[in-house]
């Protein structure tokens, strides 16, 4: 299913960033009382109540103040309402509207995209004035929200869901093997894609960033369809460098991961894993997906003895988050260990595909807790420990019941067990979620 997209937009300080951060539940946007910090647009896939969907925060709009960014501002808003499905228009509910309200309210309208009017700031006395005056942008009632003090923003996203059309989800054939292909700029995704595919489906180039959209792709191999989805590559934003289209290019590829089964992160074997590739590992241990990894341009490579096992130390040491994914060294040039890929493929989803009986399971839990006891909880005593069962697949995800939990509990302990299972069960290739309930 297509992740939706939701965008926020408003003019500066509105709050934007405060509510993207406090919708994310962490601080990744900027947040200051000078309007203006947010330029580009920051993105981040957020899941609520089970529910999964990529959040846009973009640039103050206005044309109030003289700003050399104004119309680098503008182009990315444009942009972003290309791509969104939801808009979330943020209103300030104390200066009531102001000029550049109406201009935001124009270029919404002129989309046609499902939009949502967000009064902020809510929980100043002075906001319930002004809630009859935001009728005058056009819109429905004001979702009523305070972004610093969290209230009314479930109600919002649930909302949110509710505009997103049936036609915007995409139809998946379950019995399809959906695999991406990421990676940074130029590392041969293209090529590796035409090399699997056995013709020459994407345009293949030495310039960085020759593919723009996800680009799917299929074949058959025995009983099995595979959809490939050829990305564009991932590079390090820098306002100087990049462009709106490339800005773009990102966030359709951070959508490929979770319209995918599996994802395959190419790496160069000239330059070795970099800080990009550290990022798009973590995208991809967010989405849950299993994932391999693949060092490509491996013909190129000065080799010698062990040369291979000190890539795979790099790797580990520079991507711990993937320290469960297999690495297969390649060349999509020459087509060098390419078809192992679809073993790789097939095993690192068999094994997402898992399940651990519970008795098995407590089983092995009390040879860990024994090994390895539970912290101390707030009384000095051990944290009890009393069962744990695995609740779903693709991605395994096992909880554990205890008494009171600490919050150092989550950290320390939980990377502990994921270490265990992995140990004592064959989950390579595929990500684990380990989470903690009271009994």
């Amino acid at each position: 299913m297509e992740l939706p997209v939701f965008t926020i937009i408003g003019r500066p300080n509105v709050g934007k960033s405060t509510l993207f951060n406090r919708i994310v539940k962490r601080r990744k946007a900027i947040v200051s009382p000078e309007p203006g910090m947010t330029r580009d647009r920051n993105y981040e896939v957020v899941e609520v109540a089970g529910k999964n969907f990529l959040l846009v925060d973009t640039g103050g709009f206005t044309e109030s103040v003289v700003d050399p960014f104004n119309n680098l501002i503008k182009s990315q808003i444009f942009e972003s309402l290309k791509e969104s499905n939801v808009i979330f228009f943020v209103v300030d509910g104390i200066d009531g509207i102001l000029n550049d309200d109406f201009e935001i309210a124009k270029m919404v309208r002129d989309s046609k995209v499902p939009t949502i009017l967000v009064m902020n700031k809510s929980d100043a006395n002075v906001s319930q004035y002004n809630v009859s005056d935001f009728y005058q942008l056009g819109f429905d009632e004001p979702q009523i929200v305070s972004a610093e003090h969290s209230k009314g923003i479930e109600s919002m996203i649930e909302k949110a869901f509710t505009l997103v059309k049936e036609n915007n989800h995409e139809y998946v054939d379950h019995n399809e093997i959906g695999v991406s292909i990421l990676g940074r700029a130029n590392v041969g995704k293209s090529s590796l894609l035409n090399h699997l595919l056995q013709k020459n489906r994407s345009l293949v180039s030495d310039i960085p960033g020759t593919t723009r959209d996800p680009i799917d792709s299929f074949c058959t191999r025995g009983e099995h369809t595979y959809r490939f989805i050829d990305t564009a590559g991932i590079r390090k934003k820098s306002r100087k460098s990049i462009s709106k289209n490339e800005v773009i290019s990102m966030l359709f590829s951070f959508r490929s991961i979770f319209r995918s089964d599996l994802c395959i992160l190419l790496i160069d074997a000239i330059d070795g894993p970099s800080t990009i590739d550290s990022q798009i590992a973590s995208q991809i241990v967010e989405s849950g997906k299993s994932c391999l990894i693949a060092i490509n341009k491996w013909d190129l490579l000065e080799k010698q003895t062990k040369t291979f096992d000190e890539m795979v130390l790099d790797i580990r040491d520079k991507l711990p988050q993937m320290r469960f994914a297999p690495v297969l060294s390649i060349s999509a040039l020459t087509g060098l260990r390419c078809e192992k890929l679809y073993d790789l493929i097939h095993t690192s989803i068999d094994a997402s595909k898992q399940r651990i009986s519970t008795s098995i399971l407590n089983e092995h839990l009390k040879k860990w807790t024994d090994s390895h006891p539970p912290p101390y909880d707030h009384r000095g005593k051990r944290t009890p420990m009393f069962y744990a069962t695995q609740i779903s697949t693709q991605p395994p995800h096992f909880v554990f019941f205890l008494g009171k939990i600490k919050k150092s509990f989550f950290t320390q302990y939980s990377r502990y067990l994921e270490n265990r299972i992995r140990d004592d069960f064959d989950f390579e290739g595929s990500s684990i979620r380990v989470s903690f309930r009271s009994k």
